[in-house]
């Protein structure tokens, strides 16, 4: 009799495990359809010459081509019907999921268009990221370039990716606990905290669409004040103060507004140009991962520093502006609404890939996001935001005064940047030795953050 229950549970664990891979097949052999009928499009454009002529757009297509366009699009379409069912099962309404999946849109344009950055390859790190693995590998196929084993490797990739969508397919489909719960019920009724915390990163994909479409269609952006006025004062801190309003927060405690421990600034001031250093190693892998022609990176640098401003109208936009509106958002806000959902080291990871997505640029990924791990680490070991503020604006402004004085940081001697992995190193495990992370802030406790946000707190 005891292990009656438990054999009732592996049954349904295995009819749900069908269930779940029927709608998974039935959504796969739609897209694997879609995808087809693109291939069979191209064939009729370029394999027939029926709507012109192939060679005047650059195609060069052989029999082996064609064949590589059909592996390489069978796991892409694995991959977005996985997704589109992964986004369904985690939506509790159909509402919900447009709302969702118009964000997830634009990520999956923006990893596509890494095929037109003509200096994209498969030989980069290009090949480990979803979607734009396949759209360089497409379009060095549909080129007359077959570099087959990094072809492979972008089709392993997509797989393994599409079978971690999968698998959180199976997890969200086979829970008893699914979006329709009374616990979410609750949450939408009552507000307040919880409900924040399942809507954060929605908040941040509707301001990262913004920001996008915004500079694309907004000519008075082109310039720099206008841009960080906009992007910064309006959608950052005005979204992040928007949120605590909606959701009823508490501004001290979602912006971390206290005191550190007086002994971490020094090291701050240590660690800004040190963390300077090292991100601008991680730059220079970086350009080696995500090669990009001089022509555009010098117009990147134009564009961001304008010779019509002065050192310090450049200081106060490009480091006092980004300090004070990006920490808030990021290190205030985000970490906020996620820290109860993730483990310390998991939550300053995601908050700094959320940071480094917010820059557009493929070849600022890795510095940003080597930027914002160090912000979000010290954030979280301080239990405040004041030392990530600082430490951003001294980071920016480092930078600014050394583009002006036409420094070059990114070639400094070896030893430099070893000393400097150290001092980061050792700061570091300072904030670590004089810590006060804000989960621990006295007289904070969960039910004191939960009264004031609006829960309900469980008697005990």
């Amino acid at each position: 009799r005891g292990c009656l229950p438990g054999l009732e549970q592996r049954r349904r664990q295995r009819r749900g495990v069908a269930v779940v891979g029927a709608k998974l097949a039935l959504v796969l052999a739609v897209g694997l359809f879609i995808a087809l009928v693109q291939v069979l499009q191209l064939w009729l454009f370029a394999g027939l010459g029926l709507f012109g002529d192939a060679e005047s757009f650059g195609l060069s297509l052989s029999a082996g081509s064609w064949v590589w366009l059909v592996v390489l699009i069978v796991p892409l379409a694995a991959l977005i019907s996985a997704v589109l069912l992964l986004l369904s099962a985690r939506a509790g309404s159909y509402k919900e999921f447009q709302i969702v999946f118009f964000p997830l849109l634009l990520v999956c344009a923006a990893l596509a268009s890494v095929a037109v950055l003509p200096a994209a390859s498969l030989r980069s790190i290009v090949v480990l990221l979803p979607i734009s693995n396949v759209a360089v590998g497409l379009r060095e196929t549909m080129s007359g370039r077959l570099d087959v084993p990094f072809l492979l490797a972008a089709v392993g990739v997509s797989f393994a990716w599409a079978g971690l969508a999968a698998w959180g397919v199976l997890r969200a489909l086979t829970s008893e606990r699914l979006v329709t719960s009374a616990d979410a019920e609750r949450a939408d009724l009552v507000g307040g905290r919880g409900l924040f915390e399942r809507h954060v990163l929605r908040w941040f994909a509707a301001m990262w669409a913004i920001v996008l479409l915004s500079s694309a269609n907004l000519p008075f952006l082109g310039e720099l004040r206008a841009q960080v006025l906009f992007n910064l004062g309006v959608v950052f801190a005005g979204a992040s103060f928007l949120m605590i309003k909606v959701y009823r927060l508490d501004v001290r405690q979602a912006l971390s507004l206290r005191a550190p421990h007086p002994a971490v600034w020094p090291a701050v001031v240590l660690a800004a140009p040190a963390g300077l250093i090292v991100a601008l190693l991680s730059s220079q892998l970086g350009s080696g991962l995500f090669p990009i022609p001089q022509e555009m990176a010098e117009a990147f640098s134009r564009a961001l520093l304008p010779e019509d401003l002065s050192l310090v109208e450049l200081l106060f936009w490009i480091a006092v502006m980004p300090a004070v509106c990006e920490e808030i958002a990021f290190r205030g806000v985000l970490m906020h609404g996620l820290r109860r959902k993730l483990s310390p080291l998991a939550l300053c990871l995601a908050t700094a890939v959320v940071f480094a997505l917010f820059h557009f640029e493929l070849f600022r990924l890795l510095p940003t996001m080597t930027i914002g791990l160090m912000l979000a680490g010290v954030t979280w070991l301080s239990g405040s935001i004041y030392p990530a503020v600082v430490w951003h604006g001294l980071n920016n402004g480092l930078a600014v005064v050394a583009e002006k004085r036409e420094i070059r940081l990114d070639e400094v001697e070896p030893w430099v940047s070893a000393a400097s992995v150290a001092v980061l190193v050792g700061c570091f495990a300072w904030f670590w030795r004089f810590r006060r992370p804000r989960e621990h802030a006295p007289g904070r406790d969960d039910s004191t953050a939960a009264r004031e946000s609006g829960d309900e707190v469980p008697a005990a």
